[in-house]
């Protein structure tokens, strides 16, 4: 069972003191400044359990345990590479108090291997190797953790580790070696040592190092969004600036700024340097991920340079207004032998899910509402018809989306600016 309280902890350990609503626009609308996403208790669990064994499979492969050198009756004893094999948590709990987390692990078990190198000081001299697999079971753990920013809140945090405990209820040892003297003289006095260690220097080190790494791996998980549109549209980037949660809501603040995309510049009333990637997310932000069940895109259409639809017809430009719940708005400005004319559409967005972590957003011109200038009919269709076949859809991926089903039905609502995309949750 995975406490709720434990996943909103996950979410909360990077924002509680860290995250401010900072915008590049000093008075940005409701529109610009910010969305509102559910977060639901049943969501929050399905996302917890997810999320805790994807990190058990990934701390299992990068745990290991220091060197230990021991000395039993003349013979030296080196144990060395400890693996962790296997991980199992059946129950987490947490709080909030200060700027701390109270973290505890129940009833866990796990099994780590080493390697045993034996030399023997004295006559016969007998040196050999084994391995040393120990069994834990019913582990509770507990740990103090402090959550630190390396730069200003934004894609560094480092957890920090006190009191951390450990208490094992029941333990297993096995020892092999290739030479049976070797095991008859020291097995037993062996197991005596290493359950001594186990209840002391050893079962520290184990307790801190499951912790830690779960901890990292919890806090450093990156989201990289990547959209694409052909090369005459630009498109305006909306950069997350900010994350609350109130209650059952999490809030996310954007900067309410418009984004010109060139180049991995960000153009405006700001200059903006972005990443090779377009990056909708913060970086290593666990709270993104549940933000990805009903991803957030606002944007802008607008041509980059004038497109030639015949002799007579130009298009100087072509913008998204707003979005509807109804539909997307569209403008076009265009030239229709040198006089200049408005056309505005209101057509449905439509998002057809591709092989992989995304799929295709489109908005098709059909539905006209406004004809400012008079443009006749066949005007307008070789101009909606010169749309379809000249401007590629606006293609978005996620190339990382943890624990959201790719297969389910995808939900598409509009509201004022915002297109949301939600994705069933595994």
């Amino acid at each position: 069972m995975i406490n709720n309280d434990m996943v909103r902890m996950l979410l909360l350990m990077q924002i509680e003191n860290c995250y401010k609503n900072n915008f590049t626009q000093s008075n940005p609308s409701i529109n610009q400044a910010a969305i509102n996403i559910l977060l639901t208790n049943k969501g929050l669990e399905k996302y917890g359990m997810a999320s805790v064994d994807e990190q058990i499979e990934k701390i299992l492969t990068v745990m290991r345990l220091p060197k230990i050198n021991l000395d039993i009756m003349g013979v030296s004893i080196d144990i060395d590479n400890g693996i962790f094999t296997s991980l199992q948590i059946k129950e987490m709990d947490s709080f909030i108090f200060n700027e701390s987390i109270s973290f505890q692990i129940k009833n866990m078990s796990l099994e780590i291997h080493f390697e045993v190198y034996i030399s023997q000081k004295q006559f016969p001299f007998l040196q050999d190797t084994g391995q040393i697999i120990i069994q834990m079971e019913n582990i509770d753990l507990s740990t103090i953790v402090r959550i630190e920013s390396e730069d200003e809140c934004k894609n560094k945090f480092k957890p920090y580790l006190k009191q951390t405990l450990i208490n094992i209820k029941k333990f297993q040892f096995t020892f092999n070696c290739n030479l049976q003297i070797i095991i008859n003289m020291i097995s037993q006095l062996l197991q005596n040592q290493i359950s001594q260690l186990i209840n002391g220097i050893l079962g520290e080190q184990i307790a801190q190092e499951i912790m830690l790494n779960l901890m990292e791996s919890f806090i450093f998980q990156n989201e990289i969004i990547q959209n694409n549109m052909s090369s005459t549209i630009v498109t305006d980037q909306r950069l997350i600036n900010g994350i609350q949660i109130n209650g059952q809501f999490m809030v996310v603040s954007i900067t309410g700024q418009r984004c010109i995309y060139i180049d991995n510049q960000c153009y405006n009333s700001f200059k903006y340097q972005l990443s090779n990637k377009q990056q909708y997310y913060t970086n290593n932000d666990i709270q993104y991920q549940i933000e990805k069940a009903a991803f957030n895109s606002g944007f802008d259409l607008w041509l980059h340079t004038t497109q030639k639809v015949n002799n007579d017809i130009i298009i100087k430009n072509i913008k998204l207004i707003q979005f509807h719940n109804t539909g997307a708005e569209i403008q076009l400005n265009i030239l229709i032998k040198g006089i200049e004319k408005q056309l505005v559409f209101l057509d449905l967005i439509k998002f057809s899910q591709t092989t992989g972590n995304g799929g295709i957003f489109r908005i098709k011109l059909s539905n006209l509402i406004k004809n400012e200038g008079n443009v006749n009919s066949s005007e307008i269709a070789e101009i909606i018809q010169f749309f379809e076949t000249s401007f590629e859809q606006y293609n978005l991926q996620v190339s990382k989306t943890n624990y959201l089903n790719q297969d389910s039905q995808l939900v598409v609502y509009l509201d004022a600016n915002w297109v949301h995309f939600g994705i069933d949750m595994k």
